[in-house]
């Protein structure tokens, strides 16, 4: 929980601090550029971006600007000496005159600022197991876990749902590499040394997921830098436990030993949430159930090269897999 805890701290200080940034970043940004069309005699166009930049987080009131550029903006008076407005006087009123600028302006806010989650995401961040995954206990013989913290990469595509802009389809793979509790190491090694062998080498094992996933993206606005976001996942997991590889010679004889554990496959679902910055940096956290596998697989022993033992080896029983991945992305 202490782990869980700091994680948590660390993901709110990163949102505040995100959040922070560009949203200060756009309201400056609206406010020059409705600097710059007043300075144009553009009244219709700034008054779009006076309302975007009050809506954000805004240090200034610019209700007196606003009301200023309405008044100019439904004024034919002010269409007098501007060409492209002089044209379109011709074949609309004041007021629906306003509206083809406001339209415009929507147009530019919402290439500036998705509206919603789309286009292709590559992230990574770290795994969490929970549950009978992280406890302690020898996995071929007590078939826990022992699985400690470790990190996942990815890939998602999404795609809008035309009939809802906040509703996106999407479509990844993932990959989730963790390592086991140090305590095991040591049970291991003290194993290997009974077996008394010159120039020792070895690789511990680690186990490794990959779901490939499908789901649903339902993204809420809070402002025009940010959404927060809910997301739903199914699909298949494909599990496999990376057994140790030992070697060394013993009475000028090579010797190896290895355990070689068949992939597995099983289904994988996660509820996660997040948010979503500026339409590209997406920072969330999600639970995974990566599905429920007894492991099997040979013991293979051999010596100067050929094989002398040979023995199927498996968990003592099902193992579940899940745990909390804390991830950052970028949309492109």
């Amino acid at each position: 929980m202490k782990v869980i805890c700091k994680i948590f701290i660390v993901f709110v200080i990163l949102y505040i601090n995100a959040v922070t940034a560009y949203s200060q970043e756009d309201c400056k940004r609206h406010l020059k550029r409705a600097a710059e069309l007043v300075s144009q005699d553009n009244f219709c166009e700034a008054i779009n971006y006076y309302r975007m930049y009050s809506n954000c987080d805004a240090d200034a009131d610019v209700s007196t600007e606003i009301a200023m550029c309405e008044r100019r903006c439904k004024s034919p008076r002010d269409r007098v000496n501007d060409p492209v407005r002089q044209e379109e006087s011709k074949n609309t009123t004041p007021n629906e005159n306003w509206v083809v600028h406001n339209q415009t302006s929507s147009g530019t806010e919402q290439k500036n600022c998705k509206k919603h989650f789309g286009g292709f995401q590559l992230h990574g961040g770290i795994f969490l197991p929970q549950g009978d995954f992280s406890e302690k206990g020898v996995p071929e013989i007590m078939g826990k876990g022992y699985a400690v913290l470790g990190y996942n990469f990815g890939f998602k595509v999404y795609t809008p749902i035309i009939a809802s802009k906040d509703l996106s389809w999407f479509i990844g793979a993932e990959g989730f590499y963790n390592g086991l509790h140090s305590d095991y190491k040591e049970i291991l090694e003290i194993a290997f040394e009974m077996l008394d062998l010159d120039k020792l080498y070895y690789n511990l094992p680690f186990y490794l997921n990959v779901p490939i996933t499908t789901g649903f993206n339902y993204a809420i606005p809070i402002t025009n830098s940010f959404r927060i976001y809910g997301e739903v996942a199914g699909g298949l997991n494909i599990s496999n436990y990376i057994g140790f590889n030992l070697s060394g010679s013993i009475y000028g004889l090579s010797y190896a030993e290895k355990h070689k554990w068949k992939m597995a496959t099983g289904f994988t679902y996660g509820l996660g949430t997040g948010m979503l910055i500026n339409g590209r940096i997406n920072i969330g956290f999600k639970y995974y159930n990566l599905g429920a596998y007894k492991y099997e697989g040979d013991g293979i022993i051999k010596i100067n090269g050929e094989v002398v033992e040979k023995e199927k080896i498996r968990f003592a029983k099902q193992l579940p897999v899940s745990g909390l991945s804390f991830k950052i992305g970028i949309l492109f």
